[in-house]
């Protein structure tokens, strides 16, 4: 009876001592997550952006997909909105596209937007 107690006791004190080094290995180990992830974040920071905003852009596109698909179920919404996208066209046909003069000022306005984003993409890039 007496021999049993003492293995008994002696079994627990050991499985107490693996218990709390296992403790303490995981109690260290969740000590450096932050450092992990600092470390994963200054190596990978411009591929995780770029992923976010990818996943992002589908997520928004996939929201106006389906307002997009609502709206078409209206009935009447879906023809005046191509009523509304053929007058626009028509309208810029004849404002930029016909005329010479108002062409070159189409392409003097592209180039002016070409310019402004190519020069604010350097600057962010310096």
């Amino acid at each position: 009876q007496s021999q049993y107690r003492i293995h008994r006791t002696l079994a627990t004190r050991e499985y107490l001592d693996k218990s709390l080094v296992v403790g303490k290995q995981l109690s260290d180990t969740i000590a450096l997550i932050p450092q992990y992830w600092s470390d994963f974040w200054q190596a990978y920071q411009r591929p995780v952006t770029l992923l976010g905003w990818l996943i992002a852009g589908i997520i928004a596109l996939k929201v106006a997909l389906a307002v997009l698909g609502a709206v078409n179920d209206f009935p009447l919404l879906a023809p005046i909105f191509e009523l509304v996208g053929l007058g626009y066209g028509g309208w810029f046909i004849y404002r930029y596209i016909i005329g010479f003069a108002s062409r070159q000022e189409l392409s003097t306005r592209i180039n002016n937007v070409k310019t402004f984003l190519l020069v604010n993409r350097v600057r962010s890039l310096v």
